[in-house]
């Protein structure tokens, strides 16, 4: 529909180059004149910055948010609830996790976590192998915040840690992208130091590796003799 295209910085693992597909994309819907309103890029910038001057690897533990972070997830299974504002947020930090630190974490969204997810955490004991980041901002609705209060009373009865990062409101489309910025950048750091804590590479994908070169062999032996090749069966596709 553009009839043109937004070229990405070569060179770049895709969770690495998150904020040039990002704001390629808004860049994009402001220019086409789909978006009413300016990105705040400068805003944005700036919260991003200071991020960087708050987390960056010379910050202490003691004044470093990110790296508190990573203390309380790297032993556990990290369980991200988001309010609707921050669901793509939980949705990244969750992909960061997998791949920086090589760490399983769920993420799910309040208030659709409150329904089937809940009985089942109501009675599994390894509940207790979980560690529950809540990612929220101030200006959430009233009734989300009260189930946020009912799920903090009963995750803490059934022994399960608990912490919540409530960023400022996100009452605007500029606020919301500035702050979305701001928990992106504070939670990547935070997946990075829980590699570090966990003695793992976070550029190494090797899972992914061995996976395209087995879909990659797949893909030659179909050529071959016709057939679709999985792990688990041939299927003939021609007569």
């Amino acid at each position: 529909m553009a009839n043109r295209t937004v070229v990405q910085p070569r060179g770049y693992q895709p969770r690495v180059a998150l904020a040039h597909a990002w704001f390629s994309v808004l860049g994009f819907l402001e220019g086409s004149g789909l978006l009413d309103q300016k990105v705040p890029v400068a805003a944005a910038s700036a919260a991003i910055r200071e991020v960087d001057a708050a987390c960056g690897p010379n910050v202490p533990e003691n004044r470093n948010e990110a790296k508190q972070l990573a203390r309380l997830l790297h032993d556990s299974i990290p369980q991200i609830y988001t309010t609707p504002a921050f669901a793509g947020v939980g949705t990244i930090f969750a992909s960061l996790m997998n791949e920086n630190a090589k760490k399983i974490a769920d993420v799910d969204e309040i208030p659709e976590c409150n329904h089937n997810a809940l009985v089942g955490w109501s009675g599994d004991p390894r509940r207790r192998d979980f560690t529950v980041l809540v990612l929220s901002d101030r200006g959430a609705r009233a009734e989300i915040s009260r189930r946020i209060e009912y799920m903090r009373a009963s995750y803490a009865s059934w022994g399960v840690p608990w912490h919540e990062r409530a960023f400022a409101p996100t009452d605007s489309f500029a606020k919301h992208v500035v702050e979305q910025a701001r928990a992106l950048q504070i939670l990547d750091y935070a997946s990075y130091y829980t590699a570090v804590l966990r003695g793992v590479d976070p550029a190494e994908i090797n899972a992914v590796v061995g996976l395209k070169a087995f879909l990659r062999t797949a893909a030659v032996a179909s050529l071959a003799d016709g057939t679709v090749v999985d792990s688990f069966r041939a299927t003939p596709i021609l007569p």
